[in-house]
């Protein structure tokens, strides 16, 4: 595991060492002039090859051969899809019943299965994507970024562009993706007091502006610690052990997302039907899809949706007709009603 100090001391100086047989190297971030130019080495080559049908294949070739080989269709795309909504679910559980240690539990190791099954299906996804111009394009560009930003112990730059050392190349490749630093451990920097005493005290301005000069891990840092107190200023902010939870936190989000999302959704149809079908206890909103019509039922509260299991359930239990006045919850809702008229009435 990465030592999280250290690493807050390298995104800061915006430079990092890797020892490499006993010899120090300084890995530099990019500057916006060499990343220019490396964005410009990619688009020659896109441009250049781009009717070139004999050394490389287009994305669509590759989904044809994948498709046609039974290796990724519609179907698998389908599965994806659906098992990066169930692991949203879970992760809303998880967020939902954290106290919980048992649920908790199963919850996180059914998410790392989840995880590792999507990794799993993206890696089958895109297992030709190697053979197409566009990602030759993207490693030469970032190629030519890793000649630029390498420097020995003196602070020069390690490779000659007329004599590369391939193999000594490669092996910096492998150790600088190894050294990199992926989201959760950027999440763990964010939340670490030495990096919060520094964004406490500057926010942004921690790093010298204008921002377009900060290297990505800075600006991503700076991203993860406004999302932060973002979610500690909300009026529903989590726990701290939610906070220090990833998959909890995102949980977290998604579900106040999806409150806000389902709110203005049900505020939109509100507004439609207008007039005084506004305050009525339901509504029927006739719709041109199965998939409209289960996008409005989503919208029902809790108690509209045992409401209307309760209705199927009586319908399932009974071939007789049933009026709408005898069902239970309309017959508690017409009661106190009548309660509430009758108390209005003796106020008087």
């Amino acid at each position: 595991m990465q030592d999280i100090e250290d690493l807050i001391y390298r995104i800061i100086n915006g430079y990092y060492f890797l020892n490499i047989d006993n010899v120090t190297y300084k890995i530099k971030s990019p500057s916006i002039e060499i990343k220019q130019k490396a964005h410009n080495v990619y688009l020659s080559i896109i441009n250049g090859y781009k009717f070139d049908d004999t050394n490389w294949l287009k994305k669509s070739d590759t989904d044809f051969i994948l498709n046609n080989n039974n290796i990724w269709n519609n179907e698998q795309e389908e599965q994806l899809k659906l098992l990066n909504n169930r692991l949203d679910d879970m992760k809303v559980e998880l967020y939902l019943k954290f106290i919980d240690p048992v649920t908790k539990k199963k919850l996180k190791s059914s998410i790392e299965t989840a995880k590792n099954k999507i990794s799993s299906m993206i890696g089958i996804k895109t297992s030709m994507d190697h053979l197409t111009l566009e990602n030759y394009a993207i490693s030469i560009k970032n190629e030519h970024i890793i000649l630029y930003t390498v420097y020995n112990i003196e602070d020069h730059l390690v490779f000659d562009i007329n004599n590369i050392d391939t193999t000594f190349f490669e092996t910096l490749v492998l150790a600088i993706n190894k050294a990199s630093i992926g989201i959760e451990t950027l999440r763990r920097v964010a939340r670490h007091e030495l990096w919060k005493s520094y964004w406490d005290s500057a926010k942004e301005k921690v790093f010298a502006l204008p921002a377009f000069n900060w290297t990505d891990e800075q600006r991503l840092l700076v991203n993860l610690s406004k999302m932060y107190d973002a979610v500690k200023e909300h009026p529903e902010c989590p726990d701290d052990e939610i906070l220090e939870d990833d998959d909890a936190l995102d949980g977290w989000m998604i579900f106040n997302k999806r409150k806000v999302e389902k709110e203005r959704k049900k505020n939109k149809i509100m507004d439609t039907i207008g007039g005084k079908y506004k305050n009525a206890n339901e509504i029927f909103i006739m719709t041109n899809s199965a998939e409209e019509a289960k996008e409005i039922y989503s919208l029902n509260d809790p108690e509209s949706m045992a409401a209307i299991h309760h209705m199927k359930s009586l319908s399932n239990s009974t071939d007789k007709p049933i009026q709408w006045a005898e069902l239970p919850h309309v017959k508690v809702d017409l009661q106190n009603k009548l309660k509430q008229r009758q108390t209005s009435n003796k106020g008087k």
